[in-house]
Order: C-alpha cells, then structure tokens, then sequence
C-alpha cells in the first residue's frame, strides 16, 4: 500500500503505524523498507511496535513472552543490514552469514518510531530509534492492548519526562520525535467553527507538551468527502495550531 501511494506522490512522507517487526525476519523487512525508501525518493518513516494479540503470535510461530528482546534485535539486524556491506549474525531468533541487503535506503539514518506507552517501549524508543509513538487508551482497553493507560495530559507529561530524564541518563543528544493522537476525539464535524476551534486547542497542547507529530483521521464517506475534508483540515486546522518557537 505504502508503494502504491509512494509513486502516486511527490512530497508526503510514508509512515507504517505500525509494523509489528517481531512477525517477520528482520533481513526481509530490511530489504523491503530498503527498496521502499529508495522508491519514495527518501520519505519512509518506519513505525514498529510489539503487538498484542497472542493468536496472531501463534499463527506466525512466534513466542509471544520474548517479543520485547526479539524487537530490540531485529531493530540492531535492521541498522546493520542497510549498512549496505556484508551481516553475519547469529541469536536464537535470527541467523545470516555474509548476507548483503542492498539497495540502501535514501536517509541515514532511516527514521524508526517505535510504538507503545509502557517505560520498556519508551526505552526501546530512546536507546534505539529516533522517534516514539505512544497512543490514546485507558480502562479494559489498556488491559487488552498490554500497555499503560494513557487517558490524559497529565499522564503523557510524565511519560514525556520519562523520555527526557532517560535522554539525559543515557547521553542521547538527538531529538525524540513523539508521535500522539488527540485524547477523546472520536468524531468530527469538518466545516464546523467550534469543531476547527477545538481542534486546534487540543493540538497547541500536544505540542506543548513536547509532541512533533500527531495523527488524524477525518471522515471519508467518499473519495470526493475525504479530499474536501482533507482540505478543510488542512486549512482550518493544522495550518492555524501555533508554531512552537524552537521548532
């Protein structure tokens, strides 16, 4: 899908929100997000996360209790196979000898955001990617999903302080990019004054916050709706939320 609207376009860069990179070997998904970046002219953003559904674990063979130290692997494999020169690596879960993946990708690096609210996703997020992408969940929910309730601003504060304090221990000197939807948002009423209003209120305090990047989906009851209402959001919301002043 993400090929498709790489050679449809020209300026927007391509997310995978998200990739559960346990599912898979980490030297195929390199040579894949390898040939997409070169394909899109430099503008994938590769969006990995753990998951959370057992069955789906079970299908594929995977242990679902080593996930964590699994992603944290597959994400080293990653990095030294777009190296470009020649991997031998051998763990429980992956084995290669002298295996080259190329093309490289366009960026150096190529940006990985990893996903998840817990400090175990959050350290993977600062020790080994250059974004993070926690989400909106509270209650059952939370418990469903295997992560921590992230219901409010108060809690995102201290897990942005989390982020930074864990920044600070570890000498990292890169920006964290934070990837976060809006709290509560659930429909939307494009053309609407008060709608366009709250919004923009909502998204000034994400940024606020210490959040670069958010996510959103509007209403497509047609191809010609969601383009409208793409250009309303574009025009009446994003472009009028204040630009933060060290950005």
């Amino acid at each position: 899908m993400l090929s498709v609207a790489a050679a449809a376009t020209t300026r927007l860069r391509l997310h995978s929100h998200i990739l559960v990179l346990a599912y898979r070997n980490p030297f195929i998904v390199a040579k894949a997000v390898a040939s997409l970046d070169r394909l899109s002219g430099g503008r994938f953003q590769m969006g990995i996360g753990t998951g959370y559904l057992k069955p789906e674990y079970a299908a594929v063979g995977v242990p679902f209790a080593e996930r964590g130290a699994l992603t944290d692997e597959a994400i080293k494999v990653l990095r030294m196979a777009w190296s470009g020169e020649p991997v031998s690596h051998k763990s429980t879960w992956f084995e290669a000898r002298d295996t080259c993946v190329l093309p490289t990708p366009v960026q150096t690096p190529l940006p990985i955001w990893a996903g998840g609210n817990s400090n175990r996703a959050i350290r993977r997020a600062v020790e080994l990617c250059e974004g993070w992408c926690p989400f909106p969940v509270s209650g059952a929910v939370s418990t469903t999903t295997r992560t921590e309730e992230l219901s409010n601003m108060e809690q995102l504060r201290e897990k942005m302080q989390f982020a930074k304090d864990l920044c600070e221990q570890l000498g990292r000197t890169a920006p964290l990019e934070v990837c976060m939807a809006l709290f509560g948002h659930t429909t939307m009423k494009p053309g609407e004054r008060a709608t366009a209003a709250k919004l923009i209120d909502d998204y000034a305090a994400l940024q606020e916050a210490g959040v670069s990047w958010s996510t959103v989906s509007v209403p497509s009851p047609s191809r010609a709706a969601f383009i409208e209402n793409v250009q309303w959001f574009g025009e009446d919301v994003a472009a009028k939320v204040p630009a933060r002043s060290n950005r």
